[in-house]
C-alpha cells in the first residue's frame, strides 16, 4: 500500500500526522453529544434566517405591528406614527393590500392617526379605505366600486404600482431642508392624482403639511417622494447625503437653475426625454425654473404654405421635477424657425454675461439676476437672437443682450 499523500490531503482525522497507519477506531466518548449540539445549532440558525427574512420581506399585520410598537422617532417626528417613516410605509401597505386589481388611486391622506385612500373603478365608482386607528387598526372598507356614472375624481395609478415608500422619502427629504436641528410638526402627508405631464404626472403628487414651528409650510414630491421642493418660493430639499437648512433658489445661489452646473444638469435632463424632439427656439431660465421650447413641423406645407407645428415645452424645476406642456397649431415655418439643436444651448453663457456686466457696472450682478431668456436665430421675427438678460437692482430693472456664447454683451433700456 503507498503512503503517499493524496493531493489536499490533511493530516487532521487521516492518521498521516502518526507515521501513515491508521488512527484507533474507538469512538470518543463525547462524539454522539457533539453532534446532538450541532443538530440543534444548525436548528437555531435556521430560525434566526426565517426571522430575518420576515424582518426584511415583511410579514403579517400583526408582525408590522410588533415592530412599530418597538420604535423611535426621527427629529421629532415618532417613526411608528402614521406621518413617520415607519407608520407610512406600514399603513400603505396595509390598503395596498385591500386595493383591487382593477382600481386606481385618486387621494391618500395620512395623519398621524389616520389613514385614507380614495379608490376609483372602471365604471367610475368609488371605495374608500380606511384606518381610523393608527398602527393597531384594520382597514375598513366602504362602497365597492360598482356604482355607475363618475365621482368627479381621477385616479392613473393603480394600486399595485403604489410606491409604499414615497411618503417616508419625502419626510426625509422634507427633515434635510429644514435642519437636523429644526423639529418639525407635521400635519398630514397627502397624494392626489395628477393629469400634468411629466415627472409629476401620470400618477400621484405626494405633498407634505408642515405645521408653525417655523415657516416651513408645504412641501410636494413626485409619485416617488423624490423632486422635492417647497411650492411658495420653489426651494428644493437638498439631496441625500447633505443637509440643510436649504436655500430658495436666488441668483446664482446653490439651488439657483442661472448656475452653469444647474442648468447643464437641467438640459441633459430635458434632452434625454421622450418628445424632446425638433430645434430648441425659446430657453427662460430663472432662478427656480428653467423653460425649454422646442418646435417641429408635421407633415409638408399646404397650398397657403402653413402646416401643423408642434410646440412642446419643458419646464424643470429646481428640485429636478420635469412638466411638459403640448400645442398643436398651423402656421408658417418662417415665423417661428426650426430652432437649434438643444446640445448647442452653451450653458456657462448666462453666468460669463453676467460677470462682464457685474465688471463694468461694478456691482454684482449675478446675485441681482432675474431670468435669462435665449432666442435661437431665425426665430421669432424682428426679435434679437442670443441672450437677454434681466436684472434688478432694488426697483430698478435693466436689461441686457448677448451673443450666444455670452460674449458681446450690450446694455439695454433702463425701466
Amino acid at each position: 500500500m503507498s503512503t503517499d499523500r493524496p493531493p489536499g490531503a490533511s493530516d487532521r482525522g487521516t492518521g498521516w500526522a502518526h507515521g501513515g497507519g491508521p488512527e484507533p477506531t474507538t469512538p470518543s466518548p463525547g462524539g454522539p453529544a457533539r453532534r446532538r449540539i450541532a443538530i440543534v445549532a444548525g436548528g437555531v440558525v435556521a430560525v434566526l434566517v426565517v426571522v430575518l427574512v420576515v424582518l426584511l420581506v415583511g410579514g403579517g399585520d400583526g408582525d408590522d405591528r410588533r415592530r412599530l410598537q418597538a420604535t423611535g422617532s426621527t427629529q421629532g417626528v415618532p417613526d411608528a406614527s402614521g406621518v413617520g417613516r415607519l407608520g407610512s410605509r406600514a399603513a400603505l401597505v396595509q390598503l395596498r393590500r385591500r386595493m383591487r386589481p382593477e382600481d386606481t388611486v385618486s387621494d391618500i391622506s395620512l395623519t398621524s392617526f389616520h389613514a385614507v385612500a380614495s379608490m376609483i373603478s372602471p365604471s367610475g365608482g368609488g371605495r374608500t379605505l380606511a384606518i381610523t386607528d393608527m398602527p393597531d387598526g384594520d382597514v375598513d372598507v366602504d362602497g365597492d366600486g360598482t356604482t355607475g356614472g363618475s365621482t368627479g375624481l381621477d385616479g392613473d395609478v393603480p394600486g399595485a404600482e403604489l410606491d409604499v415608500d414615497a411618503p417616508a422619502r419625502l419626510l426625509a427629504a422634507v427633515l434635510r431642508a429644514v435642519g437636523p436641528e429644526t423639529r418639525p410638526r407635521i400635519l398630514e402627508i397627502s397624494a392626489r392624482s395628477t393629469d400634468d405631464a411629466g415627472d409629476r404626472s401620470g400618477g400621484l403628487e405626494w405633498k407634505i403639511d408642515v405645521g408653525s414651528v417655523s415657516d416651513e409650510g408645504t412641501w410636494i414630491g413626485d409619485e416617488h417622494g423624490r423632486h422635492v421642493l417647497r411650492p411658495s418660493d420653489g426651494m428644493p430639499a437638498p439631496p441625500e447625503g447633505s443637509r440643510g437648512p436649504a436655500l430658495p433658489p436666488d441668483g446664482v445661489n446653490a439651488s439657483s437653475l442661472v448656475r452653469p452646473t444647474a442648468l447643464r444638469a437641467g438640459l441633459d435632463a430635458v434632452g434625454e426625454r421622450p418628445g424632446a424632439t425638433g430645434g430648441v427656439t425659446f430657453v427662460r431660465v430663472e432662478p427656480k425654473e428653467l423653460y425649454v421650447s422646442f418646435v417641429q413641423p408635421l407633415g409638408s406645407p399646404d397650398a397657403e404654405g402653413l402646416e401643423r407645428i408642434r410646440t412642446r415645452t419643458f419646464t424643470v424645476d429646481a428640485a429636478g421635477g420635469i412638466e411638459v406642456d403640448e400645442v398643436l397649431r398651423r402656421a408658417r415655418r418662417s415665423e417661428d424657425g426650426v430652432g437649434v439643436p438643444i446640445a448647442a444651448i452653451d450653458p456657462d453663457a448666462p453666468l460669463r454675461a453676467l460677470r462682464t456686466i457685474g465688471r463694468r457696472e461694478g456691482r454684482d450682478a449675478a446675485a441681482e439676476v432675474r431670468a435669462v431668456e435665449f432666442r435661437a436665430p431665425g426665430t421669432f421675427s424682428g426679435a434679437s437672437t442670443g441672450w437677454e438678460l434681466e436684472l434688478r437692482d432694488g426697483k430698478r430693472l435693466s436689461t441686457w443682450t448677448a451673443k450666444p456664447d455670452g460674449r458681446g454683451v450690450r446694455s439695454g433700456t433702463d425701466g
